[in-house]
């Protein structure tokens, strides 16, 4: 089991250990807590190993033209919306 998978667990089995993970704000805070209890924060390389199939799902690297030509169009609208 990779360091991600062991750390996602521990959390899932262990409310504190979750609400105390997410609570911090850093990723030293959030290792620091980790090791507390007795679980390896997990390495760069098993997150992006546990959560390289989401990148289809999460849009993730998809850029498009569409997009960048919808912001523009939205920010006069806006813009007169506030000087009306």
């Amino acid at each position: 089991m990779n360091s991600y998978v062991a750390a996602a667990n521990a959390m899932a089995s262990n409310p504190d250990l979750h609400a105390k993970v997410t609570s911090v704000t850093t990723p030293e805070e959030r290792a620091a807590i980790l090791r507390e209890h007795g679980v390896e924060p997990p390495t760069h390389a098993d997150v992006n190993s546990a959560t390289s199939n989401l990148e289809g799902v999460s849009g993730a690297g998809n850029t498009t033209a569409q997009v960048a030509a919808a912001a523009p169009a939205a920010v006069p609208a806006a813009a007169s919306a506030v000087a009306a």
